[in-house]
C-alpha cells in the first residue's frame, strides 16, 4: 500500500506547495508567468471593466466641440435661418400707410342735439364749466396778487423761450452782461484736468468739493495753527512797539530822538525790564500754540509736520522785526510834540500881543 500512495501524492504536493520550482522545470519564472496570464486576460476581454449607462449615453451624442463646424451643421443652420417652407402674408392696406398714402380718416365730429331740451340742457352744461373756470382763474389771480406775482401771463411764453434763458432787453442795454467774469476770456484749465490717471468723474467732484471750502482735518488744523500763531506774534509786536516808544521818548528829549537815533540802535535795544513783566502771558501764549502744533502733528503727514515754538526765539525775533515799527512811531511822536510846541508858542504870542 505504502508505493500506491507514494506515486499520488507527490504530483499534488509539489503543484501546490511549490509552484516555481514547477514553473522552473518548464523553463519560466514567476515573473513571466504573472505577464502571461494578464496578457491573455486583456486578450480575452475580462480586464476592461464594463461601462456604466450613463459613458455609453454621452458616447453616442455628438462629439465635442473642435473649432470647426461641420457640413451638416452649417446646413442646417441655413436652413433654420432661413427656412424654405414659409407662407406669404398678404399686406393689409385697412392701417394707414405713409408710404402708400393712405391717411386715416379725419374723426366723426359729435351730432348737435336736435331735441330743444337737450340743446338747452347742453348751454347750461357750458356756462357751468366757463363760470368754474373764471372762478378758477380769478383765484390763482388773487394768490398772485399776495404773494407779489406780478405779470404771471407773460412769464409763461412760449415752448422755445421756456426751455432757453430768455434775454433780458433792458439789462442788455445797460451793459451788465458786459461785466461778466472771464468774458473774453480762455477758459482757465489746470494740470489735474490733463492727468490721464484721475477719471473726468473724480476731477469733476475733487473741484466741487474743493470749491465748497473742504479740505482734510489736518489743513484746517494748519490753517487754525497760522492764524493762532500769527495773532501771537501781532500782539507781542505792537506790545514791545508801544513799549519802546513810550520809554524812549520818556528818557530822551525829541531834538536827540530825530536827529542821532538810527535803526542799527533800535535793534541793540533791549528791555529786560518788560521782558520779565511779560513772561508769564508769553509762557501761557506759548503752550497753548505748542498744543495746537502737538494735535496738527498727529494728523498731518510726515512732510508737513512743524516743530515746537520757544519764547526766546519769538523774543528774539521780535527786536529785528519791529526796528521799522518802533522808528516810524518815534517820528511821529517827534512831529507831534514839535507841532504841540509851535501851536503852544503861537498861543502865547497871541496872549502876549493882546496884553
Amino acid at each position: 500500500m505504502q508505493p500506491r500512495l507514494d506515486k499520488l501524492i507527490p504530483p499534488l504536493y509539489i503543484h501546490f506547495s511549490n509552484p516555481s520550482r514547477n514553473s522552473q522545470r518548464n523553463g519560466l519564472n514567476a515573473s513571466d508567468k504573472l505577464f502571461a496570464d494578464a496578457a491573455r486576460e486583456e486578450a480575452d476581454g475580462r480586464g476592461t471593466p464594463s461601462k456604466s449607462a450613463y459613458l455609453q449615453s454621452l458616447e453616442q451624442k455628438h462629439e465635442n466641440w473642435t473649432g470647426e463646424e461641420n457640413i451638416q451643421d452649417a446646413v442646417l443652420r441655413m436652413l433654420v435661418d432661413k427656412p424654405w417652407h414659409t407662407e406669404f402674408k398678404v399686406p393689409s392696406h385697412v392701417a394707414s400707410s405713409i408710404k402708400l398714402a393712405n391717411m386715416p380718416p379725419p374723426p366723426r365730429l359729435a351730432s348737435t342735439p336736435t331735441d330743444e331740451k337737450a340743446k338747452k340742457k347742453e348751454k347750461e352744461l357750458l356756462k357751468r364749466t366757463e363760470q368754474a373756470g373764471r372762478l378758477g382763474r380769478a383765484r390763482e389771480s388773487t394768490l398772485d396778487y399776495r404773494l407779489g406775482l406780478k405779470n404771471r401771463a407773460n412769464l409763461k411764453g412760449s415752448g422755445d423761450q421756456s426751455t432757453g434763458a430768455r434775454p433780458n432787453p433792458d439789462k442788455i442795454e445797460c451793459g451788465v452782461f458786459d461785466r461778466i467774469k472771464g468774458r473774453g476770456l480762455p477758459l482757465a484749465r489746470t494740470t489735474e484736468e490733463k492727468n490721464p490717471f484721475i477719471g473726468r468723474e473724480e476731477f469733476l467732484m475733487n473741484r466741487i468739493v474743493q470749491r465748497n471750502g473742504a479740505a482734510p482735518p489736518w489743513v484746517e488744523l494748519q490753517s487754525e495753527l497760522d492764524t493762532a500763531v500769527n495773532t501771537f506774534r501781532d500782539l507781542l509786536r505792537q506790545s514791545y512797539t508801544r513799549r519802546v516808544v513810550r520809554t524812549l521818548t520818556a528818557l530822551h528829549p525829541p531834538a536827540l530822538l530825530a536827529n542821532r537815533l538810527t535803526l542799527h540802535n533800535i535793534k541793540a535795544h533791549r528791555d529786560p525790564e518788560w521782558e520779565e513783566k511779560e513772561r508769564a502771558y508769553h509762557d501761557v501764549a506759548i503752550e497753548e500754540i505748542n498744543s495746537r502744533v502737538r494735535k496738527y502733528n498727529i494728523h498731518a503727514p510726515p512732510s508737513v509736520r512743524r516743530a515746537y515754538y520757544s519764547r526766546n526765539v519769538e523774543v528774539g525775533r521780535l527786536y529785528e522785526d519791529c526796528a521799522e515799527d518802533v522808528l516810524k512811531g518815534l517820528r511821529e511822536r517827534v512831529e507831534m510834540s514839535t507841532s504841540d510846541g509851535g501851536n503852544k508858542r503861537k498861543v502865547a504870542e497871541r496872549w502876549t500881543g493882546i496884553g
